[in-house]
């Protein structure tokens, strides 16, 4: 899960996975088939304004983590979101707060 937050850590790579989340990019390809939310990297420069190979740079540490995986279709790289892992991470989160977080009501009962 380090990684997974590492990766979130930077502003660009987490505007990525929400909008792949979200379905918010739209893809221009033509390899990415109508139930999918994924994306090639020339519809990411044409969102953000950054380089293709940043963009790149970017891709490969989510794909690292876990978060995005990447499938070669014809001569198109495409990144789509990891639903296991965003899965898990939901699962970790929800797990943490619910053995930590105790509201105002259950830590003034203690006294």
């Amino acid at each position: 899960m380090v990684k997974v937050f590492k990766a979130l850590g930077h502003e660009f790579r987490f505007q990525v996975v929400m909008a792949l989340l979200e379905g918010n990019i739209h893809s221009c390809c033509g390899e990415i088939r109508s139930y999918e939310q994924g994306c090639c990297v020339t519809d990411l420069t044409d969102k953000f304004d950054m380089s293709q190979s940043t963009i790149s740079h970017h891709l490969g540490i989510l794909v690292d983590a876990g978060l995005v995986k990447m499938e070669k279709r014809g001569l198109w790289s495409v990144y789509l979101i990891s639903t296991e892992t965003v899965k898990e991470l939901y699962e970790a989160i929800g797990d943490w707060f619910s053995s930590c977080y105790r509201t105002p009501q259950s830590q003034d009962s203690s006294l």
